[in-house]
């Protein structure tokens, strides 16, 4: 028996990094790798920094997957002692089915697939000519989904989305799910992998300047509804002393507290998906600051 490896998924925005969050405010000991696109995302404190890798106060460690998911489950495969579960966060626009294959690999062992829905939007988003494909695929290969958001919706609706989405559903708001009802989860059976006939493209802005809230919110309420998802890390001129945590999924976008800068140097990062061809990243993200530096991952 490997180490039981459980991979997150869901559409952009349906609340991921929040249920992992909760996740691990519940390990009580549990040693758990949970590995993740980047850690700026997490809400956690660093008791240490080694390299790619953070080990967490509760005795879980945080891998980066900047450097690919295969070179990150080698180092968590190398580790001393060996975590006993492994947590994977699966992009927003990514496959599940695809990130769960590398858990038929030694030295793990696949736990299954947890596939995070927003109870708001995922219908909608289910029929859309250009996402509805991959909603509809992450939603088939789940062995659970987690029907997150559910303040935002009527029981009427909430009960049209259990029939809608068959298959096993827990209800969730704020990402609040017993950490026991999210392992085990598997059916034992390897998900199927399904090519994409297109594809996503991402952005990125940083700025050491403070932002204007008025500069920002100008800027975001003129983005299109092609812009899919951005989130970031801001220093708000108003704000100056926090971090201030930006949000948006769809026409929706909030902004948050976060924790002090401290010692840290106040910067702005941000990110924006949308599809291939769709949207121009970099004019759109002009408008934040002057001095800010946009770029486009290919």
């Amino acid at each position: 028996m490997g180490i039981p490896l459980t991979v997150i998924g869901g559409y952009l925005g349906a609340g991921k990094t929040t249920l992992l969050n909760h996740l691990l405010g519940q390990s009580r000991g549990r040693r758990f790798a949970v590995l993740v696109n980047d850690f700026g995302s997490l809400n956690i404190d660093a008791a240490l920094i080694d390299g790619d890798v953070l080990t967490l106060e509760n005795g879980c460690i945080c891998c980066s997957m900047s450097s690919g998911l295969a070179n990150a489950l080698h180092t968590v495969s190398q580790m001393d002692p060996l975590p006993e579960h492994v947590l994977v966060e699966s992009s927003g626009v990514s496959d599940p089915a695809r990130v769960a294959a590398f858990a038929y690999t030694a030295p793990f062992s696949p736990d299954g697939i947890v596939v995070v829905a927003d109870a708001e939007t995922v219908r909608e988003r289910s029929t859309d000519k250009y996402v509805g494909d991959s909603v509809l695929r992450q939603l088939k290969c789940a062995d659970l989904i987690v029907l997150n958001k559910t303040d935002l919706v009527t029981p009427d609706q909430l009960a049209d989305l259990r029939a809608w989405l068959g298959g096993r559903v827990l209800e969730a708001s704020f990402g609040r799910v017993p950490l026991a009802e999210l392992l085990g989860v598997s059916t034992g059976a390897a998900p199927e992998v399904v090519e994409v006939a297109h594809g996503y493209r991402s952005w990125s802005w940083q700025s050491d300047a403070p932002l204007p809230e008025s500069q920002l919110r100008a800027c975001v309420e003129a983005w299109p509804d092609t812009v899919l998802r951005a989130k970031g890390i801001l220093n708000l001129a108003e704000r100056p002393a926090k971090r201030t945590i930006f949000q948006r999924m769809g026409q929706r976008w909030t902004l948050t507290p976060g924790r002090p800068w401290g010692e840290e140097k106040p910067c702005s990062q941000l990110v924006l998906i949308g599809l291939e061809g769709q949207v121009d990243g970099e004019r759109l993200l002009a408008g934040l600051t002057t001095d800010g530096a946009a770029t486009a991952p290919v």
